[in-house]
C-alpha cells in the first residue's frame, strides 16, 4: 500500500491549513483528540510532512502547537522551514491535514504495567516510504 493509499483509507481528515505568516504559525480547526498518533500534511495529494504525536494531550497537544505564536522562536529550524517553505513553494496555499490514531499499548514486563506508544515507529515508515515514493516532504525536517 502506498502512503497516499494509507492516507485516503485509513486516515481521517481533520482541517485545511494555511500560513499565517505573522504569528509564523498556522491556521486550522481544532483538534479534539487527544489519543496519540500520527499526522500527515498534504498539498495536493503530494505529502509535505508525517509527524507523530506521543505527548500527554496526543493529536491535541501537537496540533495545537501548529497554531501558536511561534514569532518568538526565531531560532528555531522549524519555525524557520515553515516560513521558508510557505513564502515560497507553497506560498498562499492551503493544506490538509489529516490524522491517524495510533493509541498506546499496555503492557506487562515482570509485573509492571506499562504504555508502549507506537506512533514514532509508525512515522518513520511512513516517512520513509513517502520520500522512496517521490512525495516532496517540504514540511519535513528530514528532507
Amino acid at each position: 500500500m502506498t502512503v497516499l493509499d494509507f492516507v485516503k483509507s485509513k486516515a481521517k481528515f481533520h482541517s485545511d491549513m494555511t500560513y499565517n505568516l505573522p504569528k509564523k504559525s498556522f491556521i486550522m480547526d481544532p483538534c479534539q483528540c487527544t489519543v496519540a498518533g500520527i499526522y500527515i500534511i498534504m498539498h495536493n495529494f503530494n505529502i509535505l510532512k508525517v509527524g507523530k504525536a506521543e505527548g500527554k494531550y496526543g493529536l491535541q497537544g501537537r496540533l495545537s502547537s501548529y497554531t501558536h505564536d511561534l514569532t518568538k522562536r526565531v531560532n528555531d529550524k522549524s519555525v524557520q522551514l515553515f516560513e521558508r517553505v510557505m513564502m515560497g513553494p507553497l506560498k498562499d496555499k492551503t493544506l490538509q491535514v489529516y490524522t491517524y490514531q495510533v493509541p498506546a499499548q499496555k503492557i506487562m514486563i515482570e509485573g509492571y504495567e506499562l504504555q508502549s506508544h507506537y506512533a514514532r515507529s509508525l512515522e518513520y515508515i511512513l516517512s520513509k516510504q513517502a520520500m522512496d515514493e517521490g512525495h516532496f516532504m517540504l514540511l519535513s525536517g528530514q528532507h
